[in-house]
């Protein structure tokens, strides 16, 4: 899962001394189903990392609300603003590390690009 960071792997990151410089969800399906992004300070360029799930598992990490993702953002240290964008959203092509699936054709993981400040 190129592109996709574990908690476990943001902690460490974290524990050595990183931050989490920025962070955004997206609404995968209508409320109900969203996924998180951050961008580590120690991932070189601008990219984000998609949350994935936990090691031995396949797949990526889904919350069921936005105050769950927000608690899991926080949680991580990550205190300034978040934005949220609906799956396809025209923006989400300019943010480096965005999946295909999420943006409207993908930035997959060209480190070229905006920060995802909205």
């Amino acid at each position: 899962m190129s592109g996709a960071l574990e908690e476990a792997d943001l902690r460490r990151g974290m524990s050595e001394g990183g931050a989490v410089i920025g962070a955004l969800i997206v609404e995968r399906e209508r409320g109900l189903q969203y996924v998180v992004y951050v961008r580590p300070d120690w991932v070189h360029g601008r990219s984000y990392r998609l949350i994935k799930t936990w090691r031995g598992l396949q797949g990526i990490r889904v919350w069921k609300t936005i105050d769950a993702c927000m608690s899991f953002i926080r949680g991580v240290g990550y205190s300034g603003r978040v934005t949220i964008y609906p799956a396809k959203d025209d923006r989400l092509v300019r943010i480096a590390g965005i999946w295909p699936e999420d943006g409207s054709g993908g930035a997959g993981d060209d480190d070229s690009d905006l920060d995802g400040d909205g």
